[in-house]
């Protein structure tokens, strides 16, 4: 089969798979609009990245028997630090089929086996790593917000508020990752859920140390009735001063750090700057 047949062949599959998401979408948009008559004229009007057509056919391409072997624990884990609002994972598996295809499709039309191979692996590979980053970007934001949610618990511990109601109003007063992953413990504890259960489960999906910690001296304190404003209090010092820490000995390190650009790349441009009109000035001169 030449590279044009597969080429053609390729459009014509993702062709239909766009089709058949069209399909999907807009059966979806009829049952809203016989269901819920009175929201249907905002659904039809603003159109959100959940209900777009892309969306829902890398959501169709995902959800194959054979695609969905593409998504394994990392990506799991990957979409549910994302939060609210991240992509699902038949989502992220479908975009990984489509661009291994596309990265196949380019490699054929250009005859090179190798750069088909090359370019399939890296457009299999390329959104897992994408979402891993952007997953790691979140967590670290989340854990920068740490101090000031402990800060503001032991301030409103200290006005006297229990445990659930100090995370609330603590939760209402920052702004980020941390602030939103909050918002959906305290709306599954609206619902019935219960709290400390709720807690858990976000300390397990952003696995940060210091919020586990945090986690672990609400619940105690409310297991046992003991006074939460003198745990946090310690705890945000102890916090702090880790950080602190960790900061000093990153800043020793950075002069290590430097010696690479340094000697590699200072150092050689130093020389031919300077040493090489010498040495050049010195031949001429012996000739």
């Amino acid at each position: 089969m030449t590279g044009s047949a597969l080429f053609a062949g390729g459009l014509a599959a993702v062709a239909a798979v766009c089709s058949a998401a069209a399909v999907v979408t807009a059966r979806e948009g009829v049952i809203n609009a016989r269901v819920f008559p009175a929201s249907a004229h905002r659904a039809t009007a603003v159109r959100s990245w959940s209900s777009a057509p892309i969306r829902s056919a890398l959501s169709v391409v995902g959800s194959w028997p054979v695609a969905a072997r593409l998504g394994g624990s990392a990506i799991v884990r990957s979409v549910g630090m994302l939060g609210a609002g991240s992509p699902s994972v038949p989502e992220v598996v479908g975009t990984r089929v489509v661009a291994g295809v596309c990265g196949a499709m380019i490699g054929a039309v250009l005859r090179s086996p190798a750069l088909a191979f090359g370019l399939a692996v890296l457009g299999l590979m390329l959104p897992g790593w994408v979402l891993a980053r952007a997953a790691r970007a979140r967590t670290r934001r989340a854990d920068s917000e740490l101090p000031q949610l402990l800060d503001l618990l032991a301030a409103a511990s200290h006005a006297g508020l229990a445990g659930p109601l100090a995370l609330r109003r603590a939760s209402s007063a920052i702004e980020g990752p941390l602030a939103d992953e909050l918002a959906r413990v305290l709306r599954a504890v609206d619902l019935g859920a219960r709290w400390r259960d709720e807690l858990s489960a976000m300390a397990d999906r952003l696995d940060l140390p210091d919020l586990r910690r945090t986690v672990a001296a609400l619940t105690r304190t409310e297991r046992l009735g003991a006074s939460l404003a003198g745990s946090v209090s310690d705890l945000a010092t102890r916090v702090r001063q880790a950080r602190r820490a960790a900061t000093t000995e990153r800043a020793r390190t950075a002069p290590v750090k430097m010696l690479f650009p340094l000697v590699f790349l200072v150092l050689p441009a130093f020389l031919l700057l300077t040493v090489v009109p010498v040495l050049f000035s010195t031949v001429r001169s012996i000739r």
